[in-house]
Parts: structure tokens; sequence; C-alpha cells
């Protein structure tokens, strides 16, 4: 299943969810760098299974909007908007478009993607308090942890 988030406004590139598991936010160690305002360090972990990707936000600072509702955790369907911090994106889900090419025999981990923001912000209007970050992160990082295990053994 081919699964993208495509830029609504601002926004120079398409991000590819080529991973079973991605995880995003602004953290260099991340899947998917984001530098945003608003998109905490270890921001969501985006799930591709059976046809679907689910969405978790960690519990970051700014929440995760889809189609405008704040939301912990749910799957995504085509046409959907996801907003995380000030970056939006519509969600492309469909089938694979190179199926002719055989599988790699070694997948090499693939490099993060970085995406950054073409539009100037005025940072006043922005809740960006970073207290407790720390803390989220650790909360999560099991969870986080059991995905990318889940992920490497299927």
């Amino acid at each position: 299943m081919r699964a993208e988030l495509r830029p609504r406004r601002g926004w120079h590139a398409t991000i590819v969810l080529d991973r079973d598991v991605t995880l995003l936010g602004r953290d260099r160690q991340c899947d998917v760098v984001v530098d945003a305002p608003g998109i905490s360090r270890k921001h969501c972990i985006l799930v591709k299974t059976d046809g679907l990707v689910w969405l978790r936000d960690l519990v970051s600072t700014n929440g995760t909007m889809v189609n405008g509702i704040k939301v912990r955790s749910g799957a995504l369907l085509p046409g959907d908007r996801l907003r995380i911090g000030l970056a939006s994106f519509e969600v492309f889900l469909g089938p694979d478009t190179d199926q002719s090419s055989p599988p790699a025999t070694t997948a090499p981990k693939p490099q993060a993607t970085r995406v950054s923001l073409l539009e100037q912000f005025d940072f006043d209007l922005l809740n960006l308090n970073e207290e407790g970050g720390a803390s989220d992160e650790e909360r999560w990082s099991d969870e986080l942890e059991s995905f990318k295990i889940a992920s490497d053994q299927g």
C-alpha cells in the first residue's frame, strides 16, 4: 500500500510513509523530521497495517488534529486532513505504483525525511511550552519501542 502525507499549505515536500512504523517529530532520531513550529520532539507515530494508517499522538504539546478534531489515536482515511503543529497535510492511501520491480534482498534503513516550513508564522500566537517534554517522551518510550519491535518482526 502506498501512503503519503501531501502538503496542504506552505510545504515543499510530500512525506511518503514507506515504513510500516514511522515516528514523526522534530528530533533527528525520528524517521520523518518535521522542522516546523508546534511540532514536538517525538510528536506522533504512524503505523501502516491492513490497508490503513493508524495514528497515535505521543502526548505532544500542541496535539494532533484530524479533520479539525484533536485526536489521541485512530485510523487515517484517504482525504483526511492531518495537522501537526502548524503543518497541514492531506492523507493519500492507494495501491503501490511500482509492483513490477523485484523486492530488494537487503533493505537499508531509509534516511530520515526532512521537511521545513516555507511560510513565516507569528510565534506569539502559539503555545510552544516545552515543559514536560522529557517526561512525556519517557512515558511513551515503551509503547514506541513495542511498535518498532512488532514492525521488525512482521
